[in-house]
Protein backbone atom coordinates (compact mmCIF):
# COMPACT_ATOMS: atom_id res chain seq x y z
CA UNK A 1 0.00 0.00 0.00
CA UNK A 2 1.55 3.30 -1.09
CA UNK A 3 0.14 6.79 -0.66
CA UNK A 4 -0.10 8.96 -3.73
CA UNK A 5 2.73 11.45 -3.99
CA UNK A 6 0.22 14.30 -3.84
CA UNK A 7 -1.43 12.93 -0.70
CA UNK A 8 -5.00 11.67 -0.27
CA UNK A 9 -6.53 8.21 -0.06
CA UNK A 10 -4.94 5.10 -1.47
CA UNK A 11 -6.19 1.63 -2.34
CA UNK A 12 -5.67 -1.59 -0.38
CA UNK A 13 -4.86 -4.80 -2.18
CA UNK A 14 -6.69 -8.05 -1.43
CA UNK A 15 -3.63 -9.42 0.36
CA UNK A 16 -3.75 -6.47 2.79
CA UNK A 17 -7.43 -6.75 3.66
CA UNK A 18 -8.39 -8.19 7.04
CA UNK A 19 -11.32 -10.40 7.97
CA UNK A 20 -14.78 -8.78 7.76
CA UNK A 21 -16.57 -7.62 10.89
CA UNK A 22 -18.51 -10.59 12.35
CA UNK A 23 -21.77 -8.62 12.45
CA UNK A 24 -22.43 -5.25 10.83
CA UNK A 25 -24.06 -3.01 13.42
CA UNK A 26 -23.12 0.53 12.43
CA UNK A 27 -20.79 1.40 15.32
CA UNK A 28 -16.99 1.37 15.30
CA UNK A 29 -14.48 3.30 17.41
CA UNK A 30 -10.75 3.19 18.12
CA UNK A 31 -9.64 3.03 21.77
CA UNK A 32 -6.00 2.70 20.67
CA UNK A 33 -3.95 2.95 17.45
CA UNK A 34 -4.09 -0.83 16.93
CA UNK A 35 -7.62 -1.71 18.06
CA UNK A 36 -10.99 -1.14 16.40
CA UNK A 37 -13.99 -1.91 18.62
CA UNK A 38 -17.55 -2.77 17.63
CA UNK A 39 -19.71 -2.80 20.80
CA UNK A 40 -23.50 -3.03 20.77
CA UNK A 41 -25.49 -1.28 18.05
CA UNK A 42 -28.32 -2.64 15.91
CA UNK A 43 -28.90 -5.57 13.60
CA UNK A 44 -32.03 -5.13 11.52
CA UNK A 45 -34.42 -3.39 13.93
CA UNK A 46 -33.06 -4.89 17.12
CA UNK A 47 -30.50 -3.72 19.65
CA UNK A 48 -27.66 -6.16 20.32
CA UNK A 49 -25.02 -6.60 23.02
CA UNK A 50 -22.20 -8.20 21.01
CA UNK A 51 -18.70 -6.85 21.63
CA UNK A 52 -15.99 -7.55 19.06
CA UNK A 53 -12.52 -6.08 18.60
CA UNK A 54 -10.36 -5.94 15.47
CA UNK A 55 -6.57 -6.00 15.91
CA UNK A 56 -4.89 -4.09 13.07
CA UNK A 57 -1.59 -5.88 13.67
CA UNK A 58 -2.93 -9.43 13.42
CA UNK A 59 -5.81 -8.40 11.10
CA UNK A 60 -8.27 -10.53 13.01
CA UNK A 61 -11.47 -10.12 15.03
CA UNK A 62 -11.87 -11.34 18.61
CA UNK A 63 -15.18 -11.78 20.43
CA UNK A 64 -15.17 -10.31 23.92
CA UNK A 65 -17.74 -10.85 26.71
CA UNK A 66 -21.09 -9.42 25.62
CA UNK A 67 -22.27 -6.11 26.99
CA UNK A 68 -24.57 -6.45 30.03
CA UNK A 69 -27.33 -4.52 28.26
CA UNK A 70 -28.56 -4.61 24.65
CA UNK A 71 -28.63 -1.10 23.24
CA UNK A 72 -27.97 1.13 20.27
CA UNK A 73 -26.92 4.77 19.90
CA UNK A 74 -24.71 4.56 22.99
CA UNK A 75 -21.47 6.48 23.37
CA UNK A 76 -18.15 4.98 24.42
CA UNK A 77 -15.15 6.46 26.20
CA UNK A 78 -11.82 4.92 27.19
CA UNK A 79 -10.08 6.12 30.34
CA UNK A 80 -7.34 4.45 32.41
CA UNK A 81 -7.58 1.01 30.74
CA UNK A 82 -11.36 0.98 31.07
CA UNK A 83 -14.06 1.24 28.44
CA UNK A 84 -17.17 3.14 29.50
CA UNK A 85 -20.41 2.25 27.72
CA UNK A 86 -22.87 5.08 28.27
CA UNK A 87 -26.59 5.60 27.80
CA UNK A 88 -28.24 4.56 24.56
CA UNK A 89 -31.57 3.30 23.30
CA UNK A 90 -33.13 -0.10 23.95
CA UNK A 91 -35.52 -1.22 21.23
CA UNK A 92 -36.96 -4.23 19.43
CA UNK A 93 -38.50 -7.56 20.38
CA UNK A 94 -39.66 -7.26 24.01
CA UNK A 95 -39.32 -3.48 23.91
CA UNK A 96 -42.07 -2.31 21.60
CA UNK A 97 -41.58 1.25 22.73
CA UNK A 98 -37.97 2.48 22.50
CA UNK A 99 -36.51 3.21 25.91
CA UNK A 100 -33.79 5.77 26.52
CA UNK A 101 -31.20 4.63 29.05
CA UNK A 102 -28.92 6.19 31.63
CA UNK A 103 -26.97 2.98 32.13
CA UNK A 104 -23.19 3.03 32.52
CA UNK A 105 -21.33 -0.25 32.00
CA UNK A 106 -17.55 -0.48 32.42
CA UNK A 107 -15.25 -2.99 30.72
CA UNK A 108 -11.88 -3.56 32.42
CA UNK A 109 -9.42 -4.12 29.58
CA UNK A 110 -6.80 -5.68 31.87
CA UNK A 111 -9.19 -8.16 33.48
CA UNK A 112 -11.05 -8.73 30.22
CA UNK A 113 -14.53 -8.47 31.71
CA UNK A 114 -17.41 -6.16 32.55
CA UNK A 115 -17.55 -4.71 36.06
CA UNK A 116 -20.72 -4.76 38.10
CA UNK A 117 -21.98 -1.20 38.39
CA UNK A 118 -24.41 0.12 40.97
CA UNK A 119 -27.34 2.24 39.82
CA UNK A 120 -25.86 5.18 41.72
CA UNK A 121 -23.13 5.28 39.02
CA UNK A 122 -25.63 5.72 36.18
CA UNK A 123 -25.97 8.96 34.20
CA UNK A 124 -28.20 11.65 35.67
CA UNK A 125 -30.10 12.02 32.38
CA UNK A 126 -31.38 9.34 30.03
CA UNK A 127 -29.78 10.02 26.66
CA UNK A 128 -28.77 8.50 23.33
CA UNK A 129 -26.84 9.68 20.26
CA UNK A 130 -24.80 12.18 22.28
CA UNK A 131 -21.27 13.58 22.48
CA UNK A 132 -18.82 11.85 24.84
CA UNK A 133 -15.12 12.02 25.63
CA UNK A 134 -12.56 12.02 28.43
CA UNK A 135 -11.15 15.26 29.86
CA UNK A 136 -8.96 15.81 32.92
CA UNK A 137 -9.55 12.27 34.18
CA UNK A 138 -13.31 12.48 33.81
CA UNK A 139 -15.89 10.96 31.47
CA UNK A 140 -17.88 13.72 29.74
CA UNK A 141 -21.32 13.43 28.08
CA UNK A 142 -23.37 16.21 26.49
CA UNK A 143 -26.47 16.71 24.37
CA UNK A 144 -28.27 13.89 22.58
CA UNK A 145 -31.85 12.66 22.61
CA UNK A 146 -33.89 11.71 25.66
CA UNK A 147 -37.42 11.51 27.00
CA UNK A 148 -37.90 15.24 26.46
CA UNK A 149 -39.63 16.42 23.26
CA UNK A 150 -36.58 18.50 22.32
CA UNK A 151 -32.88 17.77 21.90
CA UNK A 152 -30.94 17.76 25.18
CA UNK A 153 -28.61 20.61 26.08
CA UNK A 154 -27.41 19.21 29.42
CA UNK A 155 -23.85 18.04 30.08
CA UNK A 156 -22.39 15.99 32.92
CA UNK A 157 -19.10 14.44 33.98
CA UNK A 158 -18.28 11.22 35.84
CA UNK A 159 -15.28 11.33 38.17
CA UNK A 160 -13.94 7.76 38.64
CA UNK A 161 -12.00 8.75 41.75
CA UNK A 162 -15.15 10.07 43.43
CA UNK A 163 -17.54 7.58 41.79
CA UNK A 164 -20.11 10.26 41.10
CA UNK A 165 -21.51 12.46 38.34
CA UNK A 166 -21.36 16.24 38.41
CA UNK A 167 -23.34 18.77 36.39
CA UNK A 168 -21.47 20.78 33.75
CA UNK A 169 -22.47 23.94 31.87
CA UNK A 170 -25.11 23.24 29.22
CA UNK A 171 -24.33 23.18 25.51
CA UNK A 172 -24.93 26.62 23.93
CA UNK A 173 -26.51 24.85 20.94
CA UNK A 174 -28.47 21.71 21.93
CA UNK A 175 -27.73 18.93 19.44
CA UNK A 176 -27.64 15.21 18.82
CA UNK A 177 -25.67 13.18 16.27
CA UNK A 178 -22.59 15.40 16.62
CA UNK A 179 -19.06 14.53 15.66
CA UNK A 180 -16.56 15.12 18.44
CA UNK A 181 -12.84 15.26 19.12
CA UNK A 182 -10.65 16.16 22.10
CA UNK A 183 -8.13 18.92 21.37
CA UNK A 184 -5.91 20.54 24.01
CA UNK A 185 -8.04 19.45 26.97
CA UNK A 186 -11.25 20.60 25.29
CA UNK A 187 -14.07 18.46 23.90
CA UNK A 188 -15.26 19.84 20.57
CA UNK A 189 -18.82 19.15 19.43
CA UNK A 190 -19.04 19.58 15.66
CA UNK A 191 -22.23 19.80 13.62
CA UNK A 192 -25.17 17.58 14.48
CA UNK A 193 -28.94 17.92 14.37
CA UNK A 194 -31.44 20.17 16.15
CA UNK A 195 -34.70 20.23 14.17
CA UNK A 196 -32.45 20.71 11.15
CA UNK A 197 -28.77 20.24 10.41
CA UNK A 198 -26.47 22.35 12.57
CA UNK A 199 -23.12 23.87 11.61
CA UNK A 200 -22.25 24.81 15.20
CA UNK A 201 -18.75 24.08 16.51
CA UNK A 202 -18.44 24.48 20.28
CA UNK A 203 -15.86 23.44 22.86
CA UNK A 204 -16.19 22.32 26.47
CA UNK A 205 -13.08 22.78 28.59
CA UNK A 206 -12.82 21.23 32.06
CA UNK A 207 -10.32 22.15 34.78
CA UNK A 208 -8.18 19.56 36.57
CA UNK A 209 -9.90 20.14 39.92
Amino acid sequence: MRPHSSGGFCGISNSQKGSPVPALRGLLFCPSPTLLCSPGGRQSKYSVNAFEVFDTETRSWTKFPSMPCKRAFSSFVTLDDRLYSLGGLRQGRLYRQPKFLRTMDVFDMEQGGWLKMERSFFLKKRRADFVAGSLSGRVIVAGGLGNQPTVLETAEAFHPGKNKWEVLPAMPTPRCACSSIVVKNCLLAVGGVNQGLSDAVEALCVSDS
